[in-house]
């Protein structure tokens, strides 16, 4: 017999498996119930883990937002001196992730705003990104996270927005890399 998942380790299964559906039909085929079924497990498990269909969809959307981070933070890492080197890894990783979690996210985010409690949703991943931002660029910016919030905003209301062209409106990734980088520098270096 198997060894038996730990709570982590199938919190993160059936995030995955809930990814697979969604990708596969929508978020409206995303319910506890589908994805016991789909994981092929008991519907208990799934209500211990999320509770509700919202907190499913919200710790999807924040799996995202982490891979998205924990990405650029790696590429950071590896190169971690130049504001050059670090504006490069920002973009790539965000471009990479955005094309690899495709359109689901968009989804996951529409679906969640129509519970109450998500209204402003998009003013939270703003300001979740901003602060993400803020701690890797901070050795090329002068001043607090509150001083530079508004520059921050803009530098993720432009990424968002590139990333947006990329996934619906074709185009190149490319081309969004290289605008992405020059505007994000010009932007730092203004400061």
């Amino acid at each position: 017999m198997g060894k038996r998942m730990t709570k982590e380790e199938r919190r993160i299964q059936l995030l995955a498996m809930a990814n697979q559906i969604v990708q596969k039909s929508g978020t409206e085929a995303l319910t506890l119930i589908s994805l016991a079924d789909y994981a092929g497990v008991s519907k208990p498990i799934t209500y211990e883990h999320f509770g509700s269909r919202e907190a499913l969809l919200s710790a999807l959307y924040q799996s995202y937002d982490q891979r998205v981070i924990e990405a650029i933070e790696q590429a950071v890492a590896e190169h971690p001196l130049s504001l050059e080197a670090t504006v490069d890894s920002v973009v790539k990783s965000y471009l990479a992730c955005v094309v690899h979690c495709g359109s689901q996210y968009e989804e996951i985010i529409a679906a969640l705003q129509a519970y109450p409690g998500y209204r402003n949703l998009k003013a939270d991943i703003r300001y979740y990104f901003s602060k993400a931002y803020w701690q890797i660029l901070q050795p090329h910016l002068t001043g607090s996270f509150q001083e530079n919030k508004g520059v921050l905003y803009a530098i993720h209301g432009t990424i968002d927005a590139i990333s947006d062209a990329v996934m619906m409106e074709g185009l190149s990734y490319e081309a969004a890399e290289s605008l992405l980088r020059k505007l994000i520098l010009t932007v730092v270096r203004s400061l």
